[in-house]
């Protein structure tokens, strides 16, 4: 993290349980940004492809549907 200032910036350490007590799950980000689409930059969130999906499906490993994994 960069912490703003004078001409050079310096690094700062967060600590993890500050990083962890901050995320959200990804459900919740995208149920705030269909309730308030308004309210992020249009750049903010990109939705994959079918053929992009199945792509990072197969490249990682990813569970299947029906397997316990996301549902689309």
């Amino acid at each position: 993290m960069l912490k703003k200032g004078g001409p050079s910036s310096e690094i700062v350490a967060v600590p993890l349980e500050l990083i962890e007590r901050r995320m959200v799950p990804a459900f919740r980000l995208n149920e705030a940004v269909k309730r308030n689409a308004r309210r992020f930059p249009e750049d903010f969130m990109f939705q994959l492809s079918g053929v992009e999906t199945a792509a990072l499906t197969s490249q990682i490993v990813m569970s299947k549907s029906g397997r316990g994994g996301r549902r689309m």
